[in-house]
C-alpha cells in the first residue's frame, strides 16, 4: 500500500508509537512538507513547512512518549507535537542524525564541531540545554546513522572512511566534444 497517493516523492519515515501513524518528508504541490499519515491509508495530515535548503531528506524521529517528532530545518533541530500546533526550534545544530532517549527527555545528535571533529550532542528537549561529548571518529569519516542503546549509555553506528586521491590522466583518446569545451 502506497503511504501517500497525494505526493510521488516522500522519504524519512518514523513510525508512532503506538504504530497508528508514521511521520515523514514529502514534495506536495511543489513545497516540501512535514506530513503524518494513518497506517492502513487515510488522508495525510500536513504538520509543517520542511524547507531544507536543496535537501528533501533529513532524519524524522518520532519520540517514544508519543509527544514529539524531531526534524531538520534550515535553522536547525525543531521538534513538533503530533497535531502540528506547537513547533519549536530545540538546536540551532544542523545534524543529519538524531534520535531520542527512552524517555523522550532527551534528543541525541550526531554533529560535527568547528573543528570537523564528530561530537554526541545530548539535548534536554524541555531545555534545550546541550551537553556535548567529542567523539573518536575520524574527521573525514561519513556516519552514516547511529542506534541508542537502551539504557541510553551507548550507542551503535556505522561509518565510512574514505581514501581520496588525486590523478592526472595523460595519453588517452579525449572524446571530440571536450574540444569544443575547450574552444567556448
Amino acid at each position: 500500500m502506497r503511504l501517500d497517493p497525494e505526493s510521488t516523492d516522500h522519504h524519512c519515515a518514523s513510525w508512532s508509537p503506538d504504530g497508528n501513524w508514521i511521520a515523514y518528508r514529502r514534495l506536495h504541490q511543489g513545497k516540501l512538507e512535514l506530513a503524518k499519515a494513518p497506517l492502513g491509508g487515510g488522508r495525510p495530515v500536513r504538520l509543517a513547512d520542511a524547507t531544507e535548503a536543496g535537501l528533501g531528506g533529513g532524519v524524522t524521529h518520532w519520540s517514544g512518549s508519543g509527544q514529539w517528532i524531531a526534524y531538520r530545518q534550515l535553522d536547525g533541530i525543531h521538534v513538533i507535537s503530533p497535531d502540528g500546533n506547537n513547533d519549536k526550534l530545540l538546536s540551532k545544530r544542523g545534524s543529519v542524525l538524531f534520535g531520542f532517549s527512552r524517555d523522550s527527555s532527551t534528543l541525541y545528535a550526531l554533529v560535527r564541531s568547528p573543528s570537523r571533529k564528530w561530537t554526541l550532542a545530548a539535548i534536554d528537549v524541555a531545555t534545550g540545554a546541550e551537553r556535548l561529548t567529542e567523539l573518536a571518529i575520524p574527521a573525514a569519516a561519513n556516519v552514516l546513522d547511529f542506534s541508542l542503546h537502551p539504557d541510553g549509555k551507548a550507542f551503535a553506528t556505522s561509518i565510512s572512511t574514505p581514501k581520496f586521491d588525486i590523478w592526472i590522466l595523460e595519453g588517452f583518446a579525449q572524446p571530440s566534444w571536450w574540444a569544443r569545451l575547450r574552444r567556448q
